[in-house]
């Protein structure tokens, strides 16, 4: 089984890359959905964030509050290293439990999307790292149009990520995602077809 990471600045349009693997019959994990699920289910880890930070991260129905999170961690440096190093062992853990699992189902391929894939160096347990890239006015322009984010919170997700330059150190394939949905839906088949020919 290759498994594949996939990774890219905020705005570049990993997430889309990635649905187009899953349209294409390939299984992906998402690190943000995986983190989020954990900080709802995990009770260890959730009884910890609130005794740190309160109710005020978690909704009447107990899901995550999730601008509440954003607001906290990305005001301030310290705080946000502390969170990630809450959470990220966790989705660590569920990560190689779904390797686990997708080996043992004959998967030939199990995709990991993840923003912050590299931040201390390249995983072990990938065989192939995928980068994809933007030039940073459409990525500002994208995340203005589809999230509605103020420019001053663009900059402050921006700058609490590894540069495209820094990320492209570990990268086996680097996908430029600053045209159109079709022409990345395109780079993406090609891409997996270099994987397993038809």
């Amino acid at each position: 089984m290759i498994v594949i990471g996939v990774t890219g600045g905020v705005g570049s349009g990993k997430t889309q890359f990635c649905k187009t693997l899953e349209s294409l019959g390939f299984r992906v994990l998402y690190a943000d959905d995986m983190a989020i699920n954990l900080m709802e289910t995990n009770l260890t880890l959730k009884n910890r964030l609130i005794d740190e930070f309160g109710e005020i991260l978690y909704l009447d129905d107990g899901k995550l509050n999730r601008q509440a999170l954003a607001e906290i961690i990305f005001q301030n440096p310290e705080v946000r290293d502390l969170v990630e190093s809450w959470v990220h062992p966790a989705v660590h853990a569920e990560t190689m439990n779904q390797i686990v699992k997708a080996k043992e189902q004959g998967l030939e391929i199990l995709v990991k999307e993840a923003a912050l894939l590299l931040t201390k160096g390249r995983p072990e347990y990938l065989d192939h790292v995928v980068l994809v890239v933007a030039d940073q006015a459409t990525r500002v322009q994208r995340l203005i149009d589809h999230r509605n984010w103020t420019k001053k919170q663009i900059h402050e997700r921006m700058e609490a990520q590894m540069s495209q330059e820094q990320m492209e150190i570990y990268a086996d394939t680097v996908i430029d995602n600053s045209g159109t949905l079709d022409q990345l839906h395109s780079a993406a088949t090609s891409f997996i077809r270099t994987l397993i020919p038809s």
